[in-house]
């Protein structure tokens, strides 16, 4: 399997236009966009705005046009310095590759991605690309290398001190064992779960106490 390369191409002026099928679109959903509103001041509304557009778009299966688009804005992001647009369009280009042919490896992609974030000082970024990264395995039928992406999104929270977030990859590695009916491995899941309330107590939200006692 060849490696999935990075370096975008960009193709035409770097002008930016709407394409008629995405402005046709309404409303614009922002909520698939990562990160928080203060992470995107700075990045320009025109590539946000139609970047989620072109997300819709491939949700609603036009995977090799959201493709193309998600080149084109990765590459106007990166001549922009814009990192938070070009990552958000890096990360869709990866899942909509994945969705397209499941037998693609990402391992490449993702590996530089990690080390994009990672160069950038981006810990947070890093937890959330393991996070992803861990689901396509999972959809791939990979729940064992699911598991241990999950693993690591759980030691970089940690080492954050993000607890909530290190908790929720926990819980998501006791449901990929429990499907799997992998008893050694949900046990000793649960152990690190315990560990770690009882050594970094944390006030905890309502939904994530409600997932821990359903679990």
């Amino acid at each position: 399997m060849r490696r999935i390369c990075f370096t975008l191409l960009l193709t035409g002026a770097f002008g930016l236009s709407m394409p008629a099928s995405h402005a046709a679109d309404a409303p614009v959903d922002l909520s698939a966009l990562g990160g928080t509103a203060e992470e995107w001041l700075g990045e320009g509304n025109d590539l946000r705005f139609e970047l989620a557009h072109v997300i819709q778009n491939g949700k609603k299966g036009n995977l090799a046009e959201a493709r193309r688009d998600l080149e084109r804005i990765a590459g106007i992001a990166e001549s922009r310095g814009s990192r938070r647009t070009w990552l958000e369009a890096e990360k869709w280009w990866v899942k909509f590759t994945f969705q397209e042919d499941s037998s693609v490896d990402i391992s490449p992609a993702m590996e530089d991605l990690l080390a994009r974030v990672r160069e950038w000082s981006m810990p947070g970024e890093e937890i959330s690309l393991f996070a992803m990264w861990a689901d396509l395995l999972r959809d791939g039928g990979q729940w064992l290398m699911a598991v241990k992406a999950q693993d690591r999104a759980t030691q970089i929270a940690l080492d954050l001190n993000r607890v909530p977030r290190a908790l929720e990859a926990f819980l998501q590695m006791a449901r990929l064992c429990r499907r799997e009916k992998h008893g050694w491995r949900l046990k000793q899941v649960w152990v690190r779960i315990d560990q770690v309330l009882k050594e970094r107590p944390v006030e905890l939200s309502d939904s994530l106490q409600a997932a821990l006692r359903t679990e």
